[in-house]
């Protein structure tokens, strides 16, 4: 204070205890730091946002998965500023909208985020509104929990079922089927057995009793067949292809030769016709089952003195990808119309029109699948099913 000369002579000193003040102080920056504390041991992310969306804090293990280094770093931004996509931005942000304009929270919002370190996380998310003293809302906590692994279970255990279903279906069919066929295939020999004995009996019935064994020998590889082709497609179901560079025309030739060992009382006639001496498919060994399923079906249902089978290959074009065509021609008894779209379906069964074919064709679809290939089949002539069957195949070809 000055005195009556204008001179500062006097000090008024005014002091006030805000020791109060100061615990108050104190207390709430223990308590801030008492209430990060607890938010950074808490497992789940969580974080907090005012009305715009902007974050005012979060919890360790959310900024570990939003890229910044300490939970105080993430105030200031928004959800666009965090590695998310634009979309899930987008996404967030208008969830958060709708929960602050409505004032009602949303429980367990099951969706997918990228975190910071690449990964494909499953979050399952609450966003709850948070009021003031006098319950306007002035902003949002969020809590996500990383469900990813219950999710993965969750789907593993749903594919572990569904493949424990379909191997079971398979199972229970291949069982059907073979219990069916085998029981003919032993029916027909004890028939067969039978009648022969009978015959024995009789003089001069040396042909009837060879006629008899040849129908014996029949069911013996028939039954060979039904086994091997039930444990091909069993094999397929349960391991990947292994696809090489196949040549094609030296399976062709193999096939052949398996026909004529096999019909060596008939008059086969099998011929290649191709504008190419070698050709390589994107295929297996298993391709020599292919051909010799369908050349051995157009022998067998033919009744001709003279059985002709043309294989007319060539090469074709379907969606930028390169096949070799090969079309397998007979003159046998043909397939009717109905019977064409299930021909190559393992539950076909024999009705009064047609012999079943067995699990042949079924294994020759299954393993041009494998290929990645196609077979259809269509009447040589055109509406005259009766003049024999085209059966196509078309197979990828190797490039490399």
């Amino acid at each position: 204070m000055k005195d009556k000369n204008d001179e500062n002579k006097f000090l008024i000193c005014i002091l006030r205890d805000i020791t109060n003040q100061k615990e108050i102080e104190e207390k709430l920056k223990e308590s801030q730091a008492m209430f990060q504390l607890v938010m950074d041991n808490i497992p789940q992310f969580i974080s907090w946002k005012d009305k715009n969306s902007v974050y005012i804090g979060c919890n360790k293990n959310f900024a570990r998965v939003a890229g910044v280094n300490e939970p105080f770093d993430i105030i200031g931004k928004t959800d666009y500023d965090l590695p998310w996509s634009v979309s899930e931005s987008e996404s967030f942000f208008e969830i958060d909208q709708l929960v602050m304009d409505t004032d009602k929270p949303e429980y367990h919002i099951i969706e997918p985020q990228l975190q910071a370190d690449g990964k494909k996380a499953w979050l399952d998310t609450n966003k709850i509104p948070l009021h003031d003293l006098k319950g306007n809302v002035v902003g949002l906590l969020c809590t996500y929990e990383d469900i990813t692994d219950r999710v993965n279970a969750a789907s593993a255990l749903t594919d572990s079922e569904r493949k424990y279903r379909e191997a079971y279906n398979r199972a229970e069919f291949y069982k059907d089927i073979f219990a069916h066929d085998i029981s003919n295939i032993l029916q027909n020999i004890l028939s067969s057995l039978e009648l022969s004995q009978f015959h024995l009996k009789e003089e001069n019935k040396n042909k009837e009793l060879g006629d008899i064994f040849e129908i014996i020998k029949e069911q013996i590889v028939r039954g060979a067949n039904l086994v091997s082709n039930v444990r091909k497609l069993s094999i397929l179901d349960e391991i990947a292809p292994n696809l090489q560079n196949i040549e094609i025309y030296e399976l062709l030739n193999k096939s052949k030769k398996y026909i004529n060992i096999e019909f060596p009382e008939k008059k086969i006639n099998i011929q290649i016709s191709s504008p190419f001496e070698l050709y390589f498919v994107k295929a297996n060994n298993l391709l020599l089952d292919v051909f010799n399923n369908i050349l051995y079906n157009a022998v067998k249902h033919n009744n001709n003195n003279n059985i002709n089978v043309l294989i007319r290959a060539s090469e074709t074009q379907k969606s930028l990808k390169v096949y070799l065509k090969l079309e397998f021609i007979d003159n046998g008894l043909g397939i009717p119309d109905e019977q064409k779209k299930i021909i190559f379906q393992p539950e076909e069964r024999a009705n009064n029109n047609f012999t079943r074919i067995g699990l042949g064709l079924s294994l020759v679809k299954k393993i041009i699948d494998t290929f990645e290939g196609q077979i259809f089949v269509e009447d040589k002539v055109k509406g005259d099913f009766s003049k024999g069957s085209n059966f196509t195949v078309l197979i990828p070809k190797a490039l490399n």
